[in-house]
């Protein structure tokens, strides 16, 4: 199996069709992430979340690792009352 390798960025390529690219296009298109870069990163910390847990200082120090080299590229995004509202209606439906 392939891995990537231990750098300090690593360029990924994925290829997405069908309902796999539509819901891609649609998390971006909402403006929750701003490319589809930072949407796979997101789903990457999610699922370290998931198999590490949040009580892990090994995923609490990736994570703050990953959040300082996004400041440091300016690669974030303000988060906005109108962030938070688009993210509560989002919940809604996905609750409802």
């Amino acid at each position: 199996m392939a891995k990537i390798e231990d750098v300090a960025e690593t360029r990924l390529s994925v290829r997405l069709k069908g309902v796999l690219a539509e819901h891609a296009n649609q998390q971006i298109e909402s403006s929750l992430y701003e490319s589809h870069s930072e949407y796979i990163r997101d789903l990457i910390r999610k699922d370290m979340l998931r198999s590490t847990g949040p009580e892990s200082q090994e995923f609490n120090n990736m994570v703050a690792e990953s959040a300082y080299n996004s400041i440091a590229k300016d690669s974030y995004f303000e988060v906005t009352d109108d962030f938070w509202n688009k993210m509560s209606e989002r919940n809604k439906k996905r609750h409802s």
